[in-house]
């Protein structure tokens, strides 16, 4: 082909990104620490098309949190491209083929990914980093492993710990094959205005601004849950014994959760889905992890909107359909629970899953005052993926396990 394709012009921080990438050595990782909103997914679309064009026959992989995401993905890059000859774009597999027989596959963590590796050249690129599940990574590292190929490391900061913040920690230290690239470094201003940061630390919470604006690891001691992260565990007991329910009547939305507690009020069991469509399919399959586990004594369901039909669903596949417990979630018991739950982990008298979604869901879950001058608990609703459907399930599990109840929280008020 004698025609030069020429890129997007990038601004600041993406030229230094796009150069360090292009130094790179073969098996070796950039990590990027970013802002949100500064650029970081139009860069990553100009270095996927640029080693697409440039590598014949190569293939690439993007990775991200869930199937939306990597779709919304897809069809920014696909909107450059779209009346191109020189690709084809499959909207359906989500995937990109260029003329030169290059290859880029857009995927999530929901996704099929196992037999996929990179190609000739191709790179792995890993965005949102810190919200996947550490062992989504047994199956996305091995991509880079025969090829020896390079791999983008991406996210918003939010805890210190996990996988992305691992990385993170070694790039800032300069190991070997480790490069950094922080947007914090640079003069964003060209993206986002200091007015614009003033309104949104008038809007966000002080944590949503200091990860997603500032791009700085959230600090633990903030939120309602102050430093849950002490009680973080993975226990060697998996047998769960006290269960609870946070059905989603959505697909794609809200997740459905089921969580359990070991005799030893260690959380133990964490399962959440989003992608089965059918109610019933999403019922009968809480039903069958339940009845795997004849340890358990007893699961507390939420019985507002969908729930009474859920609950009805699994009574009927249940082997012991009596271990069932209604709850109606009212302001008033949802504050109980809430607050029951504070007190459990505040006095460490119980344990939580080393799990990043459940992570992310208490470290965003907030006091919100009403107009009436009353309180009620929920997600911060100005952040990414906002959702408290782990937290609610796990208050359910933990109801009755005596933490000190009341409305210490607000006090002064």
């Amino acid at each position: 082909m004698s025609s030069t394709i020429r890129g997007a012009k990038l601004i600041g921080w993406q030229n230094d990104l796009v150069r360090e990438f292009l130094k790179l050595d073969k098996d070796e990782r950039l990590v990027v620490k970013k802002c949100r909103q500064v650029g970081c997914s139009f860069t990553f679309a100009q270095i996927l098309f640029y080693v697409a064009i440039n590598r014949r026959k190569s293939t690439s992989i993007y990775v991200t949190t869930t199937n939306s995401a990597a779709r919304k993905f897809f069809t920014d890059m696909a909107d450059f491209c779209k009346s191109s000859p020189l690709v084809t774009l499959n909207y359906s597999m989500l995937e990109m083929t260029f003329w030169n027989g290059s290859i880029i596959y857009f995927k999530s963590s929901e996704s099929q990914l196992r037999s996929l590796s990179c190609k000739r050249g191709g790179i792995l690129v890993v965005d949102e980093c810190a919200f996947l599940k550490s062992d989504i990574w047994t199956s996305i590292l091995p991509f880079t492993t025969v090829s020896r190929a390079n791999t983008l490391i991406a996210s918003t900061p939010w805890s210190k710990r996990g996988m992305y913040f691992t990385f993170y920690e070694r790039a800032l230290s300069g190991d070997p094959g480790y490069h950094l690239i922080d947007t914090k470094d640079y003069d964003l201003s060209w993206f986002i205005s200091e007015e614009q940061k003033d309104e949104y630390r008038k809007i966000l919470s002080p944590q949503a601004f200091r990860t997603e604006i500032d791009g700085e690891f959230m600090d633990s001691t903030s939120g309602v849950f102050g430093d849950y992260q002490r009680v973080l565990l993975s226990p060697e007991d998996k047998d769960p014994v006290w269960c609870g329910i946070d059905f989603s009547v959505s697909v794609g939305g809200d997740d459905t959760v089921l969580t359990g507690f070991n005799k030893s009020k260690q959380q133990c069991l964490l399962y959440y889905d989003n992608s089965i469509q059918d109610p019933v399919q999403r019922a009968e399959k809480l039903a069958e992890i339940i009845n795997s586990y004849p340890s358990i004594k007893k699961v507390v369901c939420e019985t507002n909107s969908m729930g009474s039909t859920f609950i009805s669903i699994l009574r009927r596949k249940l082997k012991r359909p009596n271990i069932l417990e209604e709850f109606t979630t009212t302001n008033t018991s949802k504050k109980d629970i809430i607050e029951n739950l504070v007190s459990l982990i505040g006095q460490g008298q119980i344990t939580l899953l080393d799990d990043p979604k459940l992570d992310y869901e208490f470290g965003i879950f907030n006091l919100v005052e009403l107009k009436n001058g009353n309180y009620t608990y929920a997600a911060d609703t100005k952040v990414q993926n906002s959702r408290d459907d782990i937290v609610m399930a796990t208050a359910f599990a933990a109801k009755d396990f005596g933490g000190n109840k009341g409305t210490y929280l607000v006090r002064g008020r």
